[in-house]
């Protein structure tokens, strides 16, 4: 579920598109670069809540005992299929959508000096929805839906509004006669009214993930850990994915003749990698994501009843997609065109996370059980079995 939400939450950010019909190619020009543009303004706090909660879940169930021995006469082994289970709170599940508001008449000019009016519309959009906030003339919505949320809502889109805030300008006023002339042409080929519609989200509560996860040692008091998804083509909606990490755990306890319990620290380098095909238009999304934990923990046995574990963790992930895609096919068969000019559009998304993880874990024989639960930006619960041997 959490890497399916990544992909279709990519694609809806990706899917801001306008709702207008029949116009022509300098309008569709328009607003594939402004629509682009406003990607970028809301691609981050749209995606951000998925992002934190993937880099709490991914980096849970790294250890259920701090125990590593010194040394050993063969190495041992431990496999297990670990479960990751988060719950999305209220305040992950909206945002405050802006627009690209950082254009300027003056570079508008320029383009149109360079007969690229597309250009200078795009720019004079961005100056007069700046212009329009400020006086009140154009209002966004308040909160919009995150991936996480359900909320529809609009950006709206009236020609004689923006017509007006630009006519009333000030610089505008000092144009000439002629080039006033060509901006009011430039917006009057716009559609008379529409709106950019905000993804609505996915209703989405919770996050689960599972991995498995083998565990090797001991070296020198040191554990090498292993998680390992190979490149599988899963479904329509997730496409080809993969998953991997490797970790070590080093003992702290060796280094004291005598302890009331056992430390050790460990680091983690996770990577995983994505490419999917998406709509009727056959958008591509690659993507590839990098994690890592650096933790501190502690455990006690208790012979013949529980251990009791416990540690802090520092935690960082970044993820770089590729998004290349037209417009959508709806959008191409209202304005009867096709689309045949795809934009990539390049998006970053990171975070940083501490993380205190306090639990219990059971020995049975060869088999053991261990549930946890993690306090951060996302709290989640983790469990898992598994054997060792």
């Amino acid at each position: 579920m959490k890497v399916r939400s990544l992909i279709v939450g990519l694609y809806l950010c990706f899917g801001f598109v306008p709702g207008f019909a029949q116009t022509d190619n300098l309008t569709v020009d328009v607003f594939r670069r402004f629509g682009r543009q406003l990607l970028d303004s809301n691609a981050v706090p749209f995606m951000q809540p998925l992002v934190t909660s993937i880099n709490a879940t991914s980096n849970a169930r790294f250890f259920n005992q701090a125990f590593v021995p010194k040394k050993v006469k063969s190495p041992y082994f431990r496999f297990g299929i670990h479960t990751m289970v988060g719950f999305v709170r209220d305040d992950q599940k909206t945002y405050r959508p802006s627009l690209p508001t950082d254009g300027n008449p003056f570079t508008a000019l320029t383009y149109l000096n360079n007969k690229d009016t597309a250009g200078a519309i795009t720019e004079l959009l961005k100056y007069v929805f700046a212009r329009g906030q400020a006086t009140g003339e154009i209002t966004l919505p308040t909160e919009a839906a995150t991936i996480f949320g359900n909320k529809r809502q609009a950006i709206p889109f009236q020609r004689e509004v923006l017509k007006r805030i630009v006519q009333n300008d000030v610089l505008y006023q000092t144009l000439p006669e002629s080039t006033r002339a060509l901006v009011d042409s430039a917006f009057n080929r716009l559609p008379a009214n529409t709106q950019f519609d905000l993804p609505p989200g996915q209703d989405m509560r919770y996050l689960v993930a599972a991995v498995p996860q083998f565990e090797i040692g001991s070296l020198f008091g040191t554990e090498l850990l292993v998680r390992f998804i190979p490149p599988l083509e899963l479904d329509t909606n997730v496409g080809k994915f993969a998953f991997w990490g490797v970790g070590l755990k080093h003992s702290l306890t060796q280094y004291f003749e005598e302890a009331p319990f056992d430390a050790a620290v460990q680091a983690v380098y996770q990577g995983t990698s994505l490419e999917n095909t998406v709509g009727e238009t056959g958008a591509s999304l690659k993507a590839n994501g990098t994690i890592w934990n650096v933790n501190l923990h502690a455990s006690k046995h208790f012979e013949g009843i529980v251990d009791i574990f416990t540690g802090f963790a520092f935690e960082n992930i970044r993820i770089d997609a590729d998004y290349t895609y037209v417009l959508p096919a709806q959008v191409q068969r209202d304005l009867g065109i096709v689309d045949n000019s795809p934009q990539t559009s390049p998006q970053i998304f990171k975070d940083t996370n501490y993380k205190w993880v306090i639990g219990l874990s059971r020995q049975f024989g060869p088999i053991a059980i261990f549930a946890d639960y993690s306090v951060s930006k996302f709290n989640i619960f983790s469990g898992g079995i598994e054997a060792r041997f």
